[in-house]
């Protein structure tokens, strides 16, 4: 995905943790929403992934602006369905399709 997105490997690291909560998400309650930003999963990410508050604050600008985190209804943070882990069974499934526009000099200049 880092190739796609243009992620540095710094922001991709910090964007995996991200990925993990998400995943990992389960609802205490009837009325818990999913926010993998919370106080207490930034709190989590800043001391796991040792970055700061400002520079968190400025990745989570730059992955909403790429289209790689959301806000959903109830206000929380959430990664996008199409790229979130569904984790079942403890497999993950990737499947990836690349499209070529079949010129014959693919492959030229490399």
């Amino acid at each position: 995905m880092n190739g796609i997105f243009g992620l540095s490997k710094r922001e991709a690291e910090i964007y995996s943790f991200m990925v993990m909560l998400d995943s990992e998400w389960r609802p205490l309650s009837d009325t818990d929403y999913k926010d993998i930003l919370s106080t207490s999963n930034r709190r989590l990410i800043i001391r796991e992934c040792n970055i700061q508050k400002t520079n968190l604050t400025r990745f989570v600008n730059i992955l909403k602006h790429k289209g790689l985190l959301y806000i959903n209804k109830q206000g929380g943070y959430e990664i996008p369905q199409p790229i979130a882990l569904d984790i079942e069974n403890d497999i993950v499934e990737i499947v990836f399709t690349l499209e070529t526009d079949g010129n014959d000099r693919a492959g030229e200049d490399n």
